[in-house]
């Protein structure tokens, strides 16, 4: 799933081995690197009351969350982008995406 994003580049959704995948693309859709600190996802728990949530963190070209999404896969995915650390992190930009598979 692309989401576009409102400098104009693109992010790139996906689960990878049941862990969400955030992919970073230049305005021609080209792979581009990171360009945020970290971020932070939350999903329904398919298995029980609440939420699960997890950081996403820097791994190469993409965020990896740190926790896995358990099946079935029918669920909105509230994601979190960040620019800085620890206490100073602000959040730039938020997502809510459509996960079904």
């Amino acid at each position: 799933m692309t989401i576009p994003r409102p400098n104009g580049t693109f992010i790139g959704f996906e689960a990878v081995d049941g862990k969400f995948k955030l992919s970073f693309y230049d305005k021609k859709k080209k792979p581009m690197a990171v360009d945020v600190d970290g971020g932070l996802a939350r999903w329904a728990n398919t298995r029980g009351p609440g939420d699960i949530r997890s950081p996403l963190t820097v791994n190469g070209k993409a965020l990896i969350s740190a926790k896995p999404a358990i099946p079935p896969f029918n669920f909105n995915v509230y994601i979190t982008l960040l620019k800085g650390e620890g206490e100073n992190a602000k959040a730039t930009e938020t997502y809510v995406v459509q996960f079904r598979g």
